[in-house]
Parts: C-alpha cells; sequence; structure tokens
C-alpha cells in the first residue's frame, strides 16, 4: 500500500460510487466486446458510433497538432495515450517527433494496430498501465493521454487505474463527455453501448482529486478537439489537464 493509499477518502469514493450506480446500467461486459464490429460496424452493430475506423491522417495530424498546442509538450516526453485503439493518435505524435507508447484492453484492436507504431502498442487491463511500464521500460511517464475513455470505465475500475497512474505518470490530460444526471448533455453519446458514466465537470473533478491528481486547467471547448461536438453542446465535453498532487 502506498501513501496515496493510506490517506484516500474512501467515503469520498463510496458516495461517487452509489451516485453513478443508480443512474445508468453497469457496463459490465468483458474486453472482447470492442471487437471488430464496435469499430468497424458500431451503427450497424448498435455497439458505438464508430464507423470503418481507420488511419485519417488530416485528421489525426490535426488531433495531435491540438494536443501539443493545448497541453505543452516538451521535445523530451515520454507519453502513455491509455485506451489508444489501434494507435493512430500514437502514430501521429510520434510522427511530430514525440516518444510515445499506447496500451488498450481490446485485443482486437492491438492485433489489428497501425504497423507503423505496433511495436509501441501494448495489451493491458483496464485498472492500470502496468504493461506498458513493463514492455516498453518507462517507469515514469510524463504524461498520459485519455481521450474519449475513461466514460467507458466503471469508477471503482477508474479509481484503481489513477491510483496505479500515480506511482507512474506526472501529468494527465483526459478527454470525457459530459453529462447531468446521468444523461449525455449531447445525446448522440448514449448511442454507445459501452459508455458507463455521464457526469457533470464537479463530478469528474472530484473522482480525480480523491485519486491523487489535481486539475490544472479544465476547458469545454479547444480548437481542433471535438469542434462539431462543441457546435451541439457548448459544455458537452471537458477537457482536463491534471497534475501529479
Amino acid at each position: 500500500m502506498n501513501a496515496l493509499d493510506k490517506n484516500y477518502d474512501f467515503g469520498v469514493f463510496d458516495k461517487i460510487n452509489y451516485q453513478l450506480s443508480h443512474k445508468r446500467p453497469l457496463f459490465l461486459k468483458m474486453p472482447s466486446f470492442f471487437d471488430e464490429d464496435y469499430f468497424s460496424n458500431g451503427r450497424k452493430s448498435g455497439k458505438s458510433l464508430y464507423e470503418n475506423y481507420r488511419w485519417l491522417p488530416a485528421l489525426s495530424k490535426q488531433l495531435a497538432q491540438a494536443l501539443e498546442d493545448f497541453v505543452g509538450f516538451t521535445e523530451s516526453a515520454k507519453l502513455i495515450d491509455y485506451g489508444c485503439a489501434r494507435g493512430y493518435l500514437v502514430r501521429a505524435l510520434v510522427e511530430r517527433g514525440l516518444d510515445c507508447f499506447g496500451i488498450d484492453v481490446s485485443e482486437y484492436a492491438i492485433k489489428n494496430a497501425d504497423p507503423k507504431v505496433r511495436d509501441r502498442l501494448t495489451l493491458g487491463a483496464g485498472d492500470s498501465i502496468e504493461n506498458a511500464v513493463n514492455n516498453f521500460n518507462v517507469y515514469n511517464f510524463d504524461y498520459m493521454l485519455a481521450k474519449d475513455v475513461f466514460e467507458h470505465i466503471h469508477p471503482t475500475t477508474l479509481a484503481k487505474l489513477l491510483r496505479h497512474a500515480h506511482c507512474h505518470v506526472k501529468k494527465m490530460y483526459v478527454l470525457v463527455p459530459l453529462g447531468d444526471n446521468g444523461v449525455y448533455r449531447i445525446n448522440e453519446y448514449e448511442k454507445d453501448k459501452s459508455h458507463v458514466v455521464a457526469e457533470n465537470e464537479d463530478w469528474w473533478a472530484n473522482l480525480f482529486e480523491s485519486n491523487g491528481f489535481r486539475v490544472r486547467r479544465f476547458e469545454h471547448k479547444i480548437s481542433g478537439l471535438k469542434d462539431y461536438a462543441y457546435s451541439l453542446h457548448k459544455e458537452g465535453n471537458g477537457h482536463f489537464i491534471l497534475d501529479r498532487a
């Protein structure tokens, strides 16, 4: 047990867990749910919003540029993309000269990863980044990226992930869809059957700060990131930059 575990406020976490569990159905499917249908035929299969998920250079490079501008990576930084899927963001960041790796729970995504960065990706568990630490021999990552990922993870697992990341990650960028009373502000997000968390800005900040990360910056809009979603609801998404406490 590390120092964070000893000081952890389980009362806060129990309250968060209860508030979430009675608002939305629990998503307890195995990682195998994130299969070819999820990524390639999401709308048709009813699993997700993905359709023919593939490398789109202009989109991925725009995303990488927007992230670099917002977060401010240094040239020597080591990055880990948690929930990297097939590694397209990792590729875009590597092509910008950044030392980026990826981890995902989907065996399908990792097996069918972009060949240009396949050796930088690893399969992992939902509650830690241990495989990335061990496989890439990086004990301390400067940044962990979690774009459109945490809303898929039940808070019990999220708390474990954050506490494990606290040991190996200095800063974090998180993008999540926001909701009120268990309903997303952007209705389209309801169509992904693996979405668990639809909570507001304060809920997320409380979760992060209860698990060892301070909110350094928060924005509803970052140019180049989810521009279309912003046109649907100006507070539909939250961009967090977190520092390890």
